[in-house]
């Protein structure tokens, strides 16, 4: 059990640090402010999530969400795997929509809601 978090801890946090790395390397700056904006977006997806799941457990036995969570992971991976093979730019590193080479406002709400959906869907 410990492994698998540790596992899955460590998938989450290299998706995040593949983006800014990535960002760094193109020399784009992320204030503050929009280092916020990500975390608040990030917590909230990471929120909603939870009670979303809490209120399945009132429809559906611990058995039915299992299969259905391992239903989707593989569908995840699956598509994750067909990603590898294509030539194009995740929605995530290409949030700079101004090209300004600064994440502010609304492309800072944008990476927050990419990187959040991103570890939801790894969870």
């Amino acid at each position: 059990m410990f492994l698998s978090l540790m596992m899955l801890a460590f998938a989450v946090c290299m998706d995040s640090f593949e983006i800014g790395f990535t960002y760094g390397l193109r020399k784009m700056k992320i204030p503050l402010l929009s280092i916020c904006i990500i975390a608040l977006c990030s917590s909230i997806v990471l929120f909603l999530s939870m009670h979303f799941g809490t209120l399945l457990t009132k429809f559906f036995s611990t058995e039915q969400t299992e299969m259905v969570g391992g239903c989707i992971l593989i569908g995840i991976g699956f598509i994750s795997i067909v990603n590898l093979f294509r030539k194009s730019n995740s929605s995530a590193e290409t949030v700079d929509l101004d090209q300004s080479g600064i994440i502010t406002g609304k492309e800072a709400w944008l990476l927050g809601l990419f990187m959040s959906i991103d570890a939801v869907a790894a969870e």
